[in-house]
């Protein structure tokens, strides 16, 4: 559904994924409870590379495993 209103779809490859990642970060802050991340500067992300990893870090502090331990089993 985002894809389709943004007009994603047709849009070149590193502007779709700067908006996925976007949609992603900005998700993630919205539905859980993460303050760890709010202390990063967000205008030291560079590269694709930078944001990238940026968006991983954010995904795993917001959903960790259960437990909080490292699901090492794939």
């Amino acid at each position: 559904m985002v894809f389709q209103q943004c007009n994603l779809g047709s849009c070149d490859e590193q502007m779709m994924t700067f908006w996925t990642m976007r949609i992603i970060i900005d998700a993630c802050h919205t539905f859980s409870n993460i303050s760890c991340c709010d202390s990063f500067d967000e205008s030291l992300i560079q590269t694709q590379e930078d944001m990238y990893y940026y968006t991983l870090a954010t995904l795993c502090t917001a959903y960790p495993t259960e437990g909080g331990t490292v699901n090492d089993k794939t």
